[in-house]
């Protein structure tokens, strides 16, 4: 399905009122800020989005997690919003698996470039059984449960790469202790004259 939003943006890609698009199920729903820039990949002005509902062959999230429901596919690929517009996602409270608590549920997009899915700082109401999340970007996103809560790490950004100081902090901080305390024990060491013993 294709939203068409061609009338409400101008020739630099700035939405000039509001957007509210709700999937025919009622599942998903678009939130476009007033003032949103929203380009195509070419930096183009966004004139539409393209919107799939999908519930077969979605990519595997990793061991011990779960896609909860059917997922949507936001198209058209590449396209970015600033600032970052709002989705909402409903879920069915009956497909949440064993061990994983309401709370704990979040929105994922699938990263196609690394194959992973990544995690969304999401709010959950668990009374109406709505995710919400902002995003910056279009592509597929699911209801996202893993059975030991949301598995974002320190460190790993929007797109799930691994901050490199986050590995290598710790070793340069060992290297210049190592150093400080080799420096400080020569100091203890009485100096003489050449050729005195120092007994």
């Amino acid at each position: 399905m294709v939203f068409d939003i061609s009338g409400v943006i101008d020739d630099e890609g700035v939405v000039q009122e509001g957007i509210d698009y709700n999937s025919p199920d009622g599942i998903l729903q678009v939130h476009i800020e007033s003032g949103t820039t929203a380009l195509t990949e070419g930096d183009e002005p966004l004139q539409g989005l393209v919107i799939e509902k999908v519930c077969d062959d979605i990519p595997p999230p990793p061991v011990g997690a779960y896609i909860v429901g059917c997922a949507f596919d936001i198209g058209p690929d590449g396209a970015t919003f600033n600032p970052p517009i709002t989705i909402s996602l409903d879920y069915d409270p009956a497909l949440i698996p064993d061990g994983v608590a309401e709370k704990d549920l979040v929105i994922a997009y699938y990263n196609i470039s690394t194959k992973q899915w990544v995690i969304l700082p999401s709010t959950v109401d668990v009374v109406n059984h709505v995710i919400e999340a902002e995003v910056s970007h279009t592509t597929l996103f699911a209801v996202y449960a893993s059975a030991a809560g949301p598995t974002a790490t320190p460190g790993q950004g929007e797109e799930g790469g691994t901050n490199i100081w986050i590995i290598i902090g710790p070793i340069i901080a060992v290297i210049l202790l190592g150093l400080a305390a080799y420096l400080i024990l020569r100091r203890k060491v009485p100096e003489g004259p050449p050729g005195a013993r120092l007994d």
